[in-house]
């Protein structure tokens, strides 16, 4: 595993931060990380939502540059405050880390859990889909049936109740 996913540490104060590098203050399209040399060094990353954010400062060969990469379930973006260049190493550590944030979106997209409550006092059901479509139609048709209330829960979803039937 790569990824480091524990939050950077900064290496100055915010105020301290902003004060020194303007384009912080709302520039659009430009970047100066706040976080410490090893932690600059490292392969960050984030899950946000329905992507992975990695962050890395590329210092191979005679150029450096902080690099962002926004790893999606579908494909990639990938930006940086420079020009930089790669060594072979450090091309293949890249596929490794865009790897590895593919496979959390992957496992996190994969479960949605349908709890039914039944109004007969029978033990709860719980049905884990492999998609939202599938499990939010199960949902739909689930609404306004007297025999059972349902639930349906996600890992991404912020509250735990996610959406509901009575």
């Amino acid at each position: 595993m790569i990824l480091q996913w524990d939050k950077p540490k900064k290496a100055r104060s915010t105020e301290e931060h902003n004060a020194a590098h303007q384009s912080d203050t709302g520039v659009p399209g430009t970047y100066v990380p706040n976080m410490s040399d090893e932690d600059n060094k490292a392969w960050k990353a984030k899950k946000i939502g329905d992507r992975v954010e990695i962050r890395k400062l590329f210092t191979d060969l005679e150029n450096w540059a902080q690099v962002l990469i926004k790893v999606y379930g579908d494909g990639f973006e990938m930006s940086a405050n420079g020009r930089f260049g790669l060594t072979w190493e450090t091309f293949y550590e890249m596929q490794d880390a865009i790897n590895e944030a593919r496979a959390v979106l992957e496992e996190s997209a994969s479960v949605f859990t349908l709890e039914l409550h039944f109004s007969d006092g029978r033990e709860p059901l719980e049905i884990e889909y492999g998609d939202y479509p599938g499990a939010r139609e199960m949902l739909r048709q689930l609404k306004g049936h007297r025999a059972a209330r349902a639930r349906l829960r996600h890992p991404d979803v912020a509250q735990e109740a996610g959406e509901e039937t009575e």
